[in-house]
This record gives structure tokens, sequence and C-alpha cells, in this order.
């Protein structure tokens, strides 16, 4: 990534969380259990009941990279720890999405005390 455009999200001095589907050694349609976290925090993505993971998919529609690939519906990633405690504190998500249905929506929430990431 860097060779291609000189810059890593690591280089963000604030940094909390860094997802990157192509850190992941993962077969093809493989289920997702848990993504690590490449920022350094120690924040990973997971999800512990087998019916809600994501697979993996070793080459998207997304200029073929590696990707994560949710159902649209009951698929989702569990995070922790990493969200400001208020509200009124600023934050900014980078997300690259692509929808093979040519809608998509992406969101970031809590529920039950549980940050959480998903695609639909």
């Amino acid at each position: 990534l860097k060779a291609d455009i000189g810059f890593l999200p690591s280089d963000i001095p604030s940094l909390q969380m860094w997802l990157d589907a192509s850190s992941l050694p993962l077969s093809d349609g493989n289920d997702v259990v848990e993504w690590a976290d490449r920022s350094g925090n120690g924040n990973p993505a997971y999800q512990t009941a087998s019916a809600n993971r994501p697979t993996f998919a070793a080459r998207s529609n997304c200029q073929g990279l590696p990707a994560i690939r949710f159902n649209g519906s009951s698929e989702w990633l569990r995070t922790s720890g990493w969200l400001p405690a208020s509200a009124e504190q600023d934050i900014t998500i980078f997300t690259v999405i692509a929808s093979d249905s040519g809608t998509a929506m992406s969101w970031l929430g809590m529920a039950n005390g549980t940050e959480r990431f998903s695609t639909t």
C-alpha cells in the first residue's frame, strides 16, 4: 500500500484501529472469526456466533483485492473499546465498500454497549 501512494494508515498519530483484509491468513470462502487490528492497539473485530460471521474473499470486485463479504442481513463484526466514550468527541472512519447488488450501506454503531460495524 505505501509503495503505491506513499501513505499508511499507521502514519496517523491517533489511529485507534486499522483493519486490512489483505492481512488475513484465510482462504477464499472461509468465515471471518477475528480480524486483527494492524494499528498496534489490539482492537480486533470479531464474531463469536458462527451464523453471523462474514466470509473472506481472496479476490473481490474492488480491484481484485482481498475483502470481507457480508450477506446484507445477519452477518456483522463486533469491536470493543476504541470508540470515544462521549458523543461529543470527533471520530473519523474510512471504509472501502463495493456492492455486488449495486446498492450498499455501511454503518458503525452501538448495540447493548458493544460497538459494531457492518455492511448491508
